[in-house]
C-alpha cells in the first residue's frame, strides 16, 4: 500500500465521511473518498500512531491491541514516517 499520512480537519469534512474513512480497512471496507483523496483508517499504517505525538512534553497512549500485533511506532527509517511531526 502506498500513499502518505493526512488526517481530517474537523470543520472540512462531514461526519458521515469521517467515520467511514476511521473504518476502512483493505479488504474489508473500502477507501472513503473526500476531495480528491481516498481515505482508510490510520491502524493500516500504525496501531497507535504514536509517531504523531512526537515534540510532545507528555503523552498517553492507549493501544489495547498492541500486543502481538506489529512495532507501536514505525521505524525512524520507514519511508511512511513523516519529519517533523509534533505540534
Amino acid at each position: 500500500m502506498a500513499g502518505t499520512r493526512r488526517g481530517i480537519s474537523a470543520g472540512g469534512t462531514g461526519v458521515v465521511d469521517a467515520v467511514g474513512a476511521n473504518c476502512a480497512v483493505p479488504g474489508v471496507w473500502p477507501p472513503v473518498t473526500i476531495g480528491d483523496r481516498r481515505f482508510v483508517d490510520g491502524g493500516v499504517r500504525s496501531v497507535a500512531n504514536a509517531d504523531l505525538a512526537a515534540g510532545y512534553e507528555r503523552v498517553v497512549i492507549v493501544a489495547p491491541v498492541a500486543q502481538g500485533t506489529g512495532p507501536l511506532m514505525p521505524s525512524p527509517g520507514d519511508p511512511g514516517v513523516a519529519a517533523g511531526a509534533g505540534g
